[in-house]
């Protein structure tokens, strides 16, 4: 048998021995994650001066994703439509915020909407907004973590 395809049958075979264990863990750390979020959230005070706080074993806050563009939340501003009334827009605004793929150019107008121009306007007229969601996060300090599990 090929060195490549015993090692990976190998690996398929300590994945199969240690699955129980490791989603076991892994229910674990997402009921811990849990917990320390619903603390977060109901401790808003905590993080009044700062978006993240570092205890002596992890750093738990929150995380801003990245802007992007979407289709407003409005029921009829879905991607086709909006799409459509952008098409419909004059040319220096099709050039600008569509591609030749005809598809949005959504770092333009994320650009526009930070500098809140008046094309901003036009896109929110066409459909457009804004979005960004913010993600509760726990980083765990490895060297801490390995102490502890020396000790143990």
């Amino acid at each position: 048998m090929p060195k490549g395809v015993e090692h990976e049958a190998q690996l398929q075979e300590i994945r199969e021995r240690y699955a129980k264990d490791l989603d076991r863990l892994k229910k674990a750390i997402d009921r811990g994650v849990l917990s320390l979020r619903d603390w977060a959230e109901n401790n808003p005070a905590e993080f009044a001066a700062r978006r993240s706080i570092q205890f002596a074993t992890a750093k738990i806050g929150w995380r801003d994703h990245p802007p992007r563009i979407v289709p407003d939340g409005r029921a009829k501003a879905r991607l086709e439509e909006a799409m459509a009334r952008l098409q419909a827009q004059p040319k220096p605004v099709r050039d600008r915020f569509l591609r030749v793929k005809v598809e949005p150019n959504k770092e333009a107008m994320l650009e526009a909407f930070r500098a809140g121009d008046k094309l901003a306007e036009t896109l929110r007229a066409c459909g457009w907004e804004v979005q960004q969601r913010e993600q509760f996060f726990v980083e765990p300090k490895r060297e801490a973590l390995e102490g502890a599990a020396a000790k143990a």
